[in-house]
């Protein structure tokens, strides 16, 4: 072997190493973690802060260079160009207006460019690019020949013809029809909200209507045993606050003593005596009308057996059922062990409630801020529900500790922990995403129409107005006062 040949092979065993290999278009190394292109004397410190790998970055370059790589980026291609082999392939989005491209996944960034440096006009086509560098980003052209495009429009926009409450309103999440195939759904059309919960792929393109019946209140003449059966049940859970040693009502108030340790603020009663019937208790009886109900073709429930014969016992009840059927019932839904097989899989009855029970009848669903206030009453529910069972099994000391797994964070899978799990994510969503504007001027050169929330307001209607004030205080201060006629 030549020494040419050997040094070469030297230089490959060291990229090899790092796991990188030498574009062969571009002559530069590429990261083949991440497939981003870098300079060889960049590639090292990507390697040892991103890949967290040790390097010898001068090894790294002599092997670089005595394969006859590149010392830096080619020119910018002005064109759409194919995709160099090996480099990776992103989604970014493209102005109709300037060469300006964005990688950037938030949709008030890209608005954002609209309005400063176009005043509202053009749109945003979602293209596939590469990147020489973080900055450096270009258009290539992919297999399928045919990118798709995404109108992207600014919240605040220049003077137009367009209709700006229906631009404004376009901007909202729109009810999508999903395909329930996994690889078929295009994450970027997909809300933070549905990518944590999966309930899209769960539900996919079944009409909304029956899922919203089947989780609905009783109607009038349907269940009403279970119903006042399920508010004697709670109400009698409620009375035991009083009964229950201040420790026992710290832990069972601590959804994590893990994180936080035991909470200072004891589990309690509510400050109006009916908040618990009207606010929380139709959410329990709603749950078990769904579970009694004949399942939705396509959602049947596969329960555990403990569950099913609980559930057969309320159906076949003949009379108003007691509390310990009540009992039975939920206590055996909110002490099992959910097991998740797939995302778009729910196995849990009570997380299967809650993404039928938050669905809007145009096919979308509530926004996390409003899904939180269900939450909240589903916990309460269960702490009365355990609360209940340690009294039940008599030593309420001893069974504090037995039930701690059910009504405690990252201990199973329970219906406590996913639903404090959708809690969590709920609120960091809600803290964290801007809502629409509340007011905006349609017109943003003179100013004259202004809208707030959905309410329309004209430079003019505000002449008219004090016109009309001006000429009422005239004559209330003519007739009135005067008696006279200013005007004569």
């Amino acid at each position: 072997m030549s020494s040419s040949t050997s040094q070469i092979a030297a230089a490959q065993a060291i990229l090899a190493k790092y796991n990188v290999i030498l574009q062969q278009q571009l002559q530069l190394p590429v990261c083949m973690k991440c497939k981003c292109l870098f300079k060889p004397t960049t590639i090292g410190r990507h390697l040892q802060k991103i890949e967290n790998m040790m390097v010898d970055n001068q090894d790294l370059k002599d092997a670089l260079f005595a394969l006859g790589a590149n010392s830096d980026f080619p020119p910018l291609p002005t064109a759409v160009v194919p995709p160099y082999a090996s480099v990776r392939i992103e989604p970014a989005w493209k102005c109709s207006l300037c060469p300006h491209i964005t990688r950037n996944q938030t949709l008030r960034h890209r608005q954002q460019h609209l309005t400063t440096k176009h005043q509202g006009q053009g749109v945003l086509e979602e293209i596939q690019c590469q990147a020489f560098s973080k900055e450096v980003v270009f258009q290539v052209q992919t297999i399928a020949n045919t990118p798709s495009v995404t109108v992207i429009r600014p919240r605040h926009t220049a003077p137009s013809t367009f209709d700006v409450p229906a631009e404004i309103a376009m901007l909202d999440t729109q009810p999508i029809r999903f395909d329930t195939n996994i690889t078929n759904v295009n994450n970027r059309n997909v809300t933070p909200w549905l990518k944590t919960t999966g309930w899209h792929l769960f539900i996919g393109d079944h009409p909304v209507k029956p899922l919203l019946q089947w989780t609905d209140s009783p109607k009038v003449g349907e269940f009403n045993s279970l119903s006042v059966a399920v508010k004697a049940y709670f109400l009698h859970a409620y009375s035991l606050i009083d009964e229950t040693d201040l420790l026992t009502k710290q832990l069972l108030d601590t959804p994590d003593p893990q994180a936080t340790g035991t909470s200072n603020t004891p589990f309690h009663k509510h400050d109006q005596p009916t908040t618990l019937t009207d606010s929380y208790v139709p959410y329990a009886t709603r749950l078990l009308a769904m579970l009694i109900r004949p399942s939705v073709e396509g959602f049947e429930l596969d329960l555990p057996e403990d569950i099913e014969e609980a559930i057969s016992q309320l159906k076949e009840a003949d009379e108003q059922p007691t509390m310990d059927m009540i009992h039975d019932a939920l206590f055996a839904l909110w002490s099992s062990d959910w097991m998740i097989t797939r995302q778009d899989k729910i196995v849990d009855p009570t997380v299967r409630f809650l993404a039928f029970a938050t669905l809007l009848p145009g096919g979308g669903w509530k926004e996390p801020s409003d899904v939180t206030y269900i939450l909240a009453r589903f916990f309460y529910l269960m702490h009365l529900t355990f609360l209940y069972e340690m009294h039940r099994r008599g030593n309420v000391i001893k069974a504090r500790t037995e039930l701690a797994i059910w009504y405690t964070e990252k201990q199973n899978n329970s219906s406590f922990n996913s639903l404090s799990a959708l809690q969590h994510r709920a609120s960091h969503i809600s803290l964290n995403t801007r809502g629409m504007p509340r007011l905006w001027f349609e017109d943003r050169t003179t100013f004259q129409i202004m809208h707030y929330k959905s309410h329309k307001l004209e430079w003019k209607q505000i002449s008219e107005l004090f016109a009309h004030i001006q000429a009422m205080t005239v004559e209330y201060f003519e007739k009135e006062i005067l008696s006279v006629s200013l005007t004569d």
